[in-house]
């Protein structure tokens, strides 16, 4: 089982770049139908308070980029 971890590790690490990605384009998204981003990093910012809420999980072991990290990089996009 020891074995495995960095293969996990590293599959959880691939998912997160693809969610990153997602995240990228649906910003491109908003923009193009000239919505605000804010109303994305709102969904993250409420995601956020509800994994507080729960404890979460660890971000290296999550397959899903942190809600802060990911509101931060919504609000900031070029």
């Amino acid at each position: 089982m020891i074995a495995n971890i960095p293969t996990v590790l590293l599959d959880m690490k691939y998912s997160r770049d693809v969610e990153r990605e997602a995240d990228d384009y649906a910003v491109e998204l908003f923009k193009a139908n000239g919505i605000s981003r804010k109303k994305l990093a709102y969904v993250f910012e409420k995601l956020g308070e509800k994994e507080a809420a729960g404890g979460g999980v660890p971000p290296y072991l999550s397959s899903h980029p942190a809600s802060a990290e990911r509101v931060e990089r919504i609000l900031n996009a070029q």
